[in-house]
């Protein structure tokens, strides 16, 4: 058997997780902290990456990792969405993913929403080598509600002498948290209600006066990270190297539905 440390970059780590507890941290975000024995299986895993998260169609479903391995029980018998580690403590065998909650019809928010001590949940992720963001000059952030996990652990993860600035589009003032970070690297809350309709982080990335050096990470809905994308790909003072744009969701479409054309965008 493969000992978890010998794991190569894109083997999959895959766990049973059982939620410990739930913390409602903003009125549209709660934290799920998830404990079990699995947790050892996650011992390469990096805060920030992404995950898949298996979300039982049948409540109180018995499952173990093997059902996580067969991709058709998989697809039969799970809903799979993509989140972030925002968390990992080995030693208190502790994982915590932070959802985005404005409504419960979607089976994550309604399963973070309802989720009760005990309730299992499968967790799956790729061993990953690649950093979330590049030594820079200057680090730009950008991103809409689903990007604050993430814009939240580059944050806490940059150098204490970083510089830069980020700009987060929340549901409204009760939703802009305090989030740790280095003392010259300002943050810029942007209230939106009706995410996906609009945004202004086209409009911001276009007002920034980039310099040789900058490094920059967007994460979006679709349409509007693809908008982002063409622009940073006319700036011949940014490496391609020194910035990442990610579409986390697609308006109107589910996770399942938009996947591939999401995945364009890194294309």
């Amino acid at each position: 058997m493969t000992n978890v440390s010998e794991k190569k970059p894109n083997e999959m780590m895959r766990g049973v997780l059982y939620v410990k507890r739930s913390l409602l941290i903003s009125p549209h975000c709660i934290r799920i902290i998830l404990t079990g024995k699995d947790i050892a299986n996650f011992k390469n895993a990096k805060v920030g990456d992404n995950n898949k998260l298996a979300i039982p169609k049948e409540q109180n479903k018995i499952f173990d990792v093997l059902d996580l391995k067969q991709k058709e029980k998989l697809k039969e018998n799970f809903h799979v969405r993509t989140y972030t580690l925002r968390a990992l403590d080995l030693e208190k065998e502790e994982m915590v993913i932070d959802f985005v909650a404005h409504s419960d019809e979607g089976p994550a928010s309604y399963w973070a929403i309802h989720a009760k001590k005990g309730d299992a949940i499968g967790v799956m992720m790729k061993v990953k080598n690649k950093s979330l963001y590049t030594e820079a000059n200057r680090y730009f952030l950008l991103g809409d509600h689903t990007a604050l996990p993430v814009i939240s652990v580059i944050l806490e993860t940059l150098p204490n002498e970083a510089e830069g600035e980020v700009f987060l589009e929340v549901f409204d003032e009760s939703d802009m948290l305090d989030l740790k970070k280095p003392e010259n690297v300002k943050i810029n809350w942007i209230e939106d209600n009706h995410p996906g309709l609009r945004s202004s982080l086209v409009k911001t990335i276009k007002k920034i006066e980039f310099r040789e050096g900058d490094f920059v990470f967007a994460a979006c809905e679709h349409g509007f990270a693809n908008q982002i994308q063409s622009f940073l790909r006319s700036k011949t003072v940014l490496e391609r190297k020194n910035w990442e744009v990610y579409a986390y969701w697609k308006y109107g479409v589910s996770e399942d539905a938009s996947s591939a054309e999401r995945r364009s965008i890194r294309e």
